[in-house]
C-alpha cells in the first residue's frame, strides 16, 4: 500500500506446550485469582489448542491483559478483560498501573508466559502482597531451519532501510542467524523496537541506529519504520 518492499524473516520459533500439561497448570486456579496474559502467544497457546478453555473456572477470575493486541486475542476467545493497561502505555508498567492489581495482599496471580521473559510483574505484584506463579504455556526458540541468503544480500545492497524487532530475543536471533556480517550490514538500517528498555539493551553492545516506537502494535510500529525512512530520503 505505501510502495515499500517487505523482507519477511522470522527469527523466533513458537513451540506450545501441551493442552494437557496445561490442564494441570490451571487445576488449582480458583474465582477470584488473576490471570495474566502477556503476549498473543500465552493467549493462543491456552485457547487455540484445543479451542477451548483448559479449564471451567478461567471465565470467571480476573484476567488481565498486557499489551492491545493481547487484549484483543482475550476478546476474540470470547473472555472478557477487566484488567488492561491505559491506551498510552501498552506494556507492563502501564498494566500495573491498573487500581485491581494495587492492593494484592492475600491474593494469587497467575502469569502466563513463556519459557522466560522480564520478572518486573512478579517483583511488584509480590511486594504489593501476591502470591505469584508463572504457568509456562509456550517455548521461543530460533528456527532450526531458515536461509540467510537473500537478507545478506538485500543488506549488502543496500535494499533494507529499516528492520521492525519486537522483542530482545529477537535482536539476539537475528544476529546470531546472519553470523558475523549482521555487525557491519545492520549499522546501514535503522532498528525499530517497541520499547526503550529493547533500545538501551542492543545500543549498550551495538553501534547500531535503533528508533522506538510508541507501542508495540502493528500501527506504530508501522509508524515508526515510515519515518525512519522518511529521514534517510530528506
Amino acid at each position: 500500500m505505501m510502495g515499500g518492499v517487505a523482507h519477511v524473516f522470522p527469527v523466533l520459533e513458537i513451540n506450545f506446550t501441551p493442552s494437557a500439561q496445561l490442564q494441570g497448570s490451571f487445576a488449582d486456579i480458583n474465582a477470584g485469582d488473576v490471570l495474566i496474559f502477556v503476549s498473543m502467544n500465552a493467549v493462543y497457546a491456552v485457547f487455540e489448542q484445543d479451542k477451548a478453555p483448559p479449564s471451567p473456572d478461567i471465565p470467571r477470575v480476573s484476567i488481565a491483559a498486557v499489551g492491545a493486541r493481547t487484549c484483543q486475542a482475550l476478546l476474540d476467545a470470547g473472555l472478557n478483560v477487566p484488567i488492561q493497561a491505559p491506551d498510552d502505555q501498552q506494556n507492563t508498567e502501564g498494566l500495573l498501573q491498573h487500581p485491581a492489581l494495587q492492593e494484592m495482599s492475600g491474593r494469587r496471580v497467575f502469569i502466563i508466559r513463556a519459557q522466560s521473559g522480564r520478572d518486573t510483574l512478579k517483583q511488584v505484584l509480590t511486594e504489593r502482597g501476591a502470591s505469584v506463579q508463572y504457568i509456562q504455556a509456550y517455548h521461543r526458540g530460533m528456527p532450526q531451519e531458515f536461509n540467510v541468503a537473500p537478507i545478506l544480500e538485500a543488506l549488502s545492497n543496500r535494499a533494507i532501510d529499516v528492520v521492525l524487532l519486537t522483542s530482545y530475543d529477537a535482536f539476539q536471533n537475528l544476529m546470531q542467524m546472519l553470523g558475523e556480517p549482521a555487525k557491519k550490514l545492520l549499522q546501514q538500517t535503522s532498528l525499530i523496537v517497541p520499547s526503550v528498555r529493547i533500545a538501551d539493551k542492543i545500543c549498550s553492545a551495538h553501534p547500531f541506529g535503533v528508533r522506538v516506537a510508541e507501542n508495540a502494535s502493528d500501527d506504530a510500529m508501522l509508524a515508526a519504520a515510515v519515518k525512519a525512512v522518511q529521514v534517510v530520503s530528506a
